[in-house]
């Protein structure tokens, strides 16, 4: 179920639940992944090679990207996949 289908109530409770379980943890979303006006190198590479889909699936891909290259410089073929 998408939770834009659910009463705002059930919404702000599961938003909060979800900020909560994260503890100290940092978030970053696709908004927040750029430095200002200057993009991530993965933002850029996704831009300059138009590996866009759509809307729900480009941001879920950088992000997944930016976090693979953020814990290993030079992934392999093996650790993308």
């Amino acid at each position: 179920m998408l939770l834009g289908t659910l009463h705002p109530a059930i919404r702000l409770v599961v938003g909060v639940a979800v900020a909560v379980d994260v503890g100290e943890r940092r978030i970053v979303t696709i908004e927040g992944l750029a430095d200002k006006d200057k993009l991530h190198p993965v933002q850029s590479a996704f831009i300059e090679r138009d590996a866009i889909q759509c809307g729900f699936c480009t941001p879920g891909l950088v992000m997944t990207s930016a976090a693979l290259v953020e814990k290993n410089r030079n992934p392999s073929m093996d650790d993308v996949k």
